[in-house]
């Protein structure tokens, strides 16, 4: 997987290969699955770099804020003046992998506010959607989605078990 799934030019995992052999480098956030699905380790340097070029280059510049999903997505894009559309399952697995790296509390805020990113861009029901309008934050696509919930309740299942890990680590 590393022979082929990696770019030593870019030093970061690649998005796939074709059945002609061309390399997609496309940055896309489903490469997160490379981690959470435990195929290598979230504190890889292959999966960091990854996960530094994903923020550097999907980050939703605007006050909504949160991971498109890739590059040049257009699958319900509003703007082209953005990285796309936030996606709560791109953001919410980017807040995974800061909690999987995390060995402070300190880190792991940085996680906690994505998944306060995730409950304040919820419906006020508490629906979370597939994707959101970077600028007014309203859904734009299906909403619930499964998928969304699912990747926010196993984020904060994680994020419990994380702040036990280091604080039985670090008694205060």
């Amino acid at each position: 997987m590393i022979k082929h799934l990696s770019d030593p030019e870019l030093k970061r995992l690649i998005k796939g290969i074709y059945l002609n052999g061309e390399r997609d480098i496309t940055i896309d956030s489903s490469i997160t699955t490379i981690f959470a699905c435990g195929v290598l380790d979230a504190k890889d340097n292959m999966v960091k770099n990854t996960m530094d070029s994903l923020v550097k280059e999907l980050w939703v510049k605007t006050q909504v804020g949160g991971l498109a999903r890739y590059k040049n997505d257009n699958f319900r894009r509003v703007s082209i003046d953005t990285a796309g559309n936030p996606w709560f399952i791109s953001t919410i697995r980017l807040a995974r992998w800061q909690i999987a790296v995390a060995s402070s509390l300190d880190d792991l805020a940085r996680s906690m506010e994505l998944l306060k990113w995730a409950t304040k861009n919820a419906l006020p029901s508490g629906v979370l959607a597939e994707q959101l309008d970077p600028y007014s934050g309203n859904p734009v696509s299906a909403a619930p989605l499964l998928w969304s919930h699912a990747e926010f309740v196993i984020a904060a299942g994680e994020c419990v078990s994380k702040h036990q890990e280091i604080t039985a680590n670090n008694p205060t």
